[in-house]
C-alpha cells in the first residue's frame, strides 16, 4: 500500500512538474514556457495578459537580433561591465555582495546585463534605418507645435530610483511594486546642482511620470517627477539643440515602435496552453 502510495505521489508530482514547465506559447520557433510567465508574473506583480504580452516582445526581439546577426561576445560584456563598476566607484565584490542581499546570483545579473546591451544595440540598428528630417525648418515647425513641451523648470521635485537591474526599474515604471534591491529617495533638482539639460528633460514629463532608464554615476536610475516650479518660456534660438535632441528623439522611438509593431503583426505566434 505504501509502494502504490509513494507511486501514486511520484506520478502527481511528475505532472506537475511537466504543467510547470510545459511550452505554453511560440514565438517564431522560441517557446515561452508556463514557468516563464508565472515568474513574470509574480517578479514584476503584472496581470497575465501583460507578463504574456512582455514575454512575446522579448522573443521577437531575440528573432530579430538572430536575424540581423546582433549579439553580445564575452569580451563586450565584461568590458562594459567593468566600465560600469568604474563609473560608480564600485568594485565586482561589492556587486556580488549587493546581489546576494537581494537573493541574486552574479551570474543571473549578468545574463540580464548581456540582454540589456542586445536591446540597446537592435534598437540602435533598427533606428539606423529612420529617414528623419532634420533641417531647421523641420525643427523649428516641431518646436511651434510643441511649444508648451519647452517650458523650463527651474526647481524640479524628483523620486530618483536606483538599481543594477533594469528589469526592477522597468516594472516600477509600468506600475509594478518596487522591488528590494531598489534604492529611493528624493531630490530638489535646480538650476544650482543639476545639469540644465537634465531639467530640460524633466521639465517635458507630467507630474507622476518616470524618466526612460539612465545611467547615473555606474548605477541604473529613473526619476519620477513630484513637482515642479518657476517655469520659463525659452525662444527657440536658445534652446535649439534641445529640441532637435527631442525632435529626432522622438522620431527614432516611433520607428522602432513601428518596427517592432510590424514585426509582431507579421509574426507566427502559436498559443497551446
Amino acid at each position: 500500500m505504501k509502494k502504490i502510495c509513494f507511486f501514486l505521489c511520484f506520478l502527481l508530482s511528475l505532472n506537475h512538474a511537466q504543467e510547470i514547465n510545459s511550452i505554453a506559447i511560440i514565438v517564431n520557433k522560441e517557446p515561452i514556457t508556463s514557468f516563464e510567465i508565472n515568474e513574470a508574473i509574480n517578479e514584476l506583480k503584472v496581470p497575465r495578459n501583460q507578463a504574456i504580452s512582455m514575454l512575446i516582445n522579448d522573443r521577437l526581439e531575440e528573432s530579430e537580433a538572430k536575424r540581423m546577426g546582433i549579439f553580445i561576445n564575452e569580451f563586450e560584456l565584461e568590458n562594459e561591465l567593468n566600465k560600469m563598476l568604474a563609473q560608480s566607484g564600485g568594485s565586482m565584490q561589492s556587486l556580488q555582495a549587493s546581489l546576494s542581499s537581494s537573493g541574486e546570483s552574479l551570474e543571473d545579473f549578468k545574463e540580464d546585463f548581456k540582454k540589456q546591451m542586445q536591446r540597446k544595440k537592435l534598437y540602435e540598428a533598427v533606428a539606423s534605418g529612420a529617414k528623419i528630417d532634420n533641417s531647421e525648418d523641420a525643427m523649428r515647425s516641431y518646436f511651434e507645435t510643441h511649444s508648451n513641451e519647452f517650458v523650463l523648470y527651474a526647481s524640479i521635485d524628483v523620486n530618483i530610483f536606483s538599481s543594477y537591474e533594469a528589469k526592477d526599474l522597468e516594472n516600477l515604471q509600468k506600475g509594478g511594486k518596487k522591488a528590494s534591491n531598489v534604492k529611493e529617495h528624493r531630490e530638489n533638482l535646480n538650476t544650482s546642482n543639476a545639469d540644465p539639460r537634465l531639467l530640460a528633460f524633466l521639465s517635458r514629463l507630467n507630474i507622476n511620470e518616470f524618466s526612460p532608464i539612465l545611467q547615473n554615476s555606474g548605477e541604473l536610475s529613473i526619476y519620477q517627477v513630484k513637482a515642479k516650479h518657476q517655469p520659463q518660456t525659452l525662444p527657440f534660438e536658445q534652446i535649439k539643440e534641445e529640441v532637435a535632441n527631442v525632435y529626432i528623439n522622438e522620431q527614432r522611438q516611433n520607428f522602432i515602435k513601428d518596427f517592432f509593431d510590424k514585426a509582431r503583426a507579421k509574426a507566427t505566434i502559436q498559443y497551446l496552453r
